[in-house]
């Protein structure tokens, strides 16, 4: 054993055996003349758990001060250059988080609808029954950005990524809107043959939701849609559609999480 650290939560030594590394907290190279950490876009201040700098990416956590550590919880994500936060997936205490971004048109709607979905999916206490993840507690971490920020900067769902994987979505709400189906055929929210079109996910990234007819349920059901869901016309479950008021059942989590299309980081 050469050398033995450990750290408080944001990065603190609380004890240093010989203090002869030069890396430390997550790896990151400690500057011994100005006591922070190099985190390579900004530098870290291990006693405050703050930035000395504003966060070039603030316009997506804009419910955060510019100089937050990991949204202030050091626990379950890392910071590792300065600019984006990281889930960590913890095997131990058997957590699966299903992460998205939906980047919302403020010309139709606001952050409203996604943060009501994020927030009643996590107060179900999902758990997977079977598969691979059999007994894995899910959770769901789904973020609402404008597409045009304060500041007048455009967010596109293209900006957001995890580990190389897209997980950058669009949301809109909307009175009209026209679309050709896979099967080529035209489509829009207007009755067909006596049913209303409430909603539609193209290209599982895109959602329109019919305004008249919008609410929770609806939403989630499309959101399900991103998360490369299929259980249309289900006699049970998001996928149900007479009457078409469930929420997810068990059925439908155990598919979700271990559908090999949505992909494992």
């Amino acid at each position: 054993l050469l050398n033995f650290k450990q750290y408080a939560a944001f990065g603190g030594t609380t004890l240093d055996t010989l203090g002869v590394t030069r890396q430390g907290y997550i790896g990151k190279e400690k500057d011994v003349e100005n006591n922070l950490g190099d985190h390579g876009v900004r530098k870290y201040d291990y006693e405050t758990g703050r930035f000395n700098s504003i966060d070039p990416l603030w316009e997506k956590y804009y419910g955060w001060t510019p100089y937050q550590y990991c949204m202030n919880n050091p626990i379950w994500a890392k910071d590792w250059d300065g600019r984006d936060a990281v889930k960590i997936v913890d095997d131990v205490s058997k957590t699966v988080t299903v992460t998205a971004v939906y980047v919302y048109n403020t010309m139709y709607t606001d952050a409203t609808d996604i943060q009501n979905a994020n927030s009643f999916l996590n107060t179900q206490n999902y758990k997977v029954s079977d598969g691979e993840y059999k007994d894995y507690d899910v959770k769901f971490d789904l973020t609402a950005v404008p597409n045009i920020s304060s500041s007048g900067a455009f967010n596109f769902k293209e900006d957001f990524s995890f580990m190389g994987t897209s997980i950058g979505n669009t949301y809109s709400v909307q009175d009209e809107f026209n679309w050709t189906d896979h099967n080529n055929n035209k489509r829009n929210f207007n009755p067909n043959n006596g049913q209303t079109t409430v909603g539609v996910t193209l290209d599982q990234s895109d959602i329109i939701m019919n305004k008249p007819f919008n609410n929770n349920r609806r939403t989630i059901h499309e959101m399900f849609h991103t998360f490369f869901f299929n259980k249309d016309n289900a006699p049970s479950g998001i996928g149900n559609y007479v009457p078409g008021t469930d929420m997810p059942n068990q059925d439908d989590i155990n598919q979700l999480i271990n559908n090999q299309n949505l992909e494992k980081k």
